[in-house]
């Protein structure tokens, strides 16, 4: 079990001694919550979160529904955080919802994303993004790449031309057909 009250403080005493080195020291939470403002890049990022692939297709379109109705700080929360049956309320109309309890993850937290280091690496005006080998971490590289292509703060004090130009089409919007909620 990781020692919470410990690994904050290691990670603050890493992330002052980075500051004083003129290095700047960007967050997680606060990047996806500034790019989950952005239309298309939230439309990437919960395309893939509440996939077919990922919830089932009974389930994708409820949750995707309760997801994009969520403001981008509690989207934020409950991206990294994970997303448990009880909080997201929904009657079970699906094989994996009616096989969860009510404290059981329907989206799982992300913990490596607290103290993030492996999803990407920054090399002056260079990324790249790390595709996570086990099946527990494979969520993380979404919203890295989300804040890479979009966050106004990531693009603009990388010197990587800014935001919205370089976040895709979300599938949504380049789907033919339609889906009514």
């Amino acid at each position: 079990m990781l020692w919470a009250r410990r690994a904050r403080w290691e990670h603050d005493v890493f992330a002052d001694t980075l500051r004083e080195r003129g290095v700047h020291v960007h967050y997680l939470a606060d990047l996806l919550a500034e790019t989950l403002k952005i239309d298309r890049a939230r439309a990437q990022i919960l395309d893939h979160t509440a996939s077919q692939t990922a919830l089932g297709p009974t389930l994708a379109a409820p949750v995707r529904s309760e997801l994009d109705d969520m403001d981008s700080t509690t989207l934020t929360r409950h991206l990294i955080g994970g997303l448990t049956k009880a909080e997201l309320g929904l009657p079970a109309h699906s094989l994996l919802l009616s096989s969860l309890d009510g404290g059981d993850f329907v989206l799982p937290p992300l913990p490596n994303h607290l103290f993030t280091r492996d999803p990407s690496a920054w090399i002056h005006k260079g990324v790249t993004l790390h595709p996570m080998a086990k099946p527990a971490r494979r969520r993380e590289t979404e919203p890295s790449t989300g804040t890479t292509r979009c966050s106004p703060a990531r693009t603009s004090r990388s010197g990587i031309p800014a935001a919205t130009s370089r976040c895709p089409p979300s599938k949504a919007a380049t789907s033919t057909s339609s889906v009514t909620a």
